[in-house]
């Protein structure tokens, strides 16, 4: 997933490896409903492009000059992270997600001290700017990918996905309040459409479940 991300930016532009990798959450519905792990429905299919939709708004992707390994190294790291979260969410139910998030961390954290030492000497920061950030972003990404797995088990891997769609509205956001950076019309139409469609996809699996008769049962006065 990260390599992949990391891999694509020498080729394309930012903005359009975030909207590639970012359709992970289509990935995972449509394999989700070949395996039998998510049913489809029309609603949550036009919520699913309405955040693709977003997206693309919300990162003014431009055009022209796309490198097809930018894109391959993108599309990677998105089906990369799909069938994480799928099988995160066979694999964590009924188990702590702290204790298999570690494990997984861990088994991650061998594989690429051997990938790293395999493709040259490691570059460390030269100041504590350098290395201050360093802490940080291994820290909050540390948060986040315990947040992510934890929450897999309790609402399903397909609207943990949706809602984590939402990160590069959070991070064009933050931008703007803490880098002074300027929002158009058009990202904020973007932002927006992204929330809507998070705040749409709760209300989908809430009539699913109405229809699908997993409503409570009140008992009768003899029972």
């Amino acid at each position: 997933n990260s390599m992949g991300l990391f891999a694509a930016i020498d080729f394309i532009p930012v903005s359009l490896v975030v909207l590639v990798f970012y359709t992970y959450p289509i990935i995972v519905a449509v394999i989700g409903t070949l395996t039998g792990n998510e049913r489809f429905t029309w609603p949550r299919l036009l919520v699913l492009l309405l955040a693709f939709a977003g997206l693309g708004l919300a990162l003014q992707v431009p055009a022209g000059g796309l490198d097809w390994r930018g894109v391959a190294y993108s599309a990677a790291a998105a089906l990369g992270l799909a069938f994480v979260l799928l099988g995160s969410d066979r694999t964590m139910r009924g188990r702590d997600s702290v204790v298999v998030t570690f494990h997984m961390i861990l088994g991650t954290a061998a594989a690429m001290t051997v990938v790293a030492a395999a493709f040259g000497p490691l570059v460390w920061p030269t100041d504590d700017i350098g290395w201050a950030a360093l802490a940080a972003s291994s820290a909050l990404f540390g948060i986040a990918t315990m947040s992510l797995f934890a929450a897999i088990p309790m609402i399903g891997a397909l609207r943990a996905a949706v809602i984590d769609n939402s990160s590069p509205v959070w991070a064009i956001l933050f931008a703007v309040l803490l880098l002074g950076e300027t929002l158009s019309p058009i990202q904020g139409l973007g932002a927006a459409l992204v929330v809507v469609a998070i705040i749409a996809m709760q209300f989908t699996g809430r009539a699913r479940k109405a229809i699908g008769g997993q409503l409570p049962v009140m008992p009768t006065p003899e029972q």
